[in-house]
């Protein structure tokens, strides 16, 4: 497989994966509990879950190990 296709695959990866989990976080309810110490500053959790977390009116609470 060529370069240029494994960058596509990444590509719709990374694609899915944020869309799966925007809407995995702004569906959620509750307390929100994440063992994330030590997470990428550039990753999912970091740019997409947990700013939507704590936009999310239905959740009362974020627990995290790093943030």
């Amino acid at each position: 497989m060529g370069a240029g296709r494994r960058e596509r695959r990444s590509d719709q990866a990374h694609s899915v994966w944020f869309t799966l989990s925007q809407r995995y976080a702004e569906s959620a309810s509750g307390s929100a509990v994440g063992f994330v110490e030590g997470a990428d500053p550039e990753g999912i959790f970091t740019t997409v879950e947990y700013p939507a977390l704590l936009a999310n009116p239905n959740i009362t609470n974020v627990i995290t190990g790093g943030h």
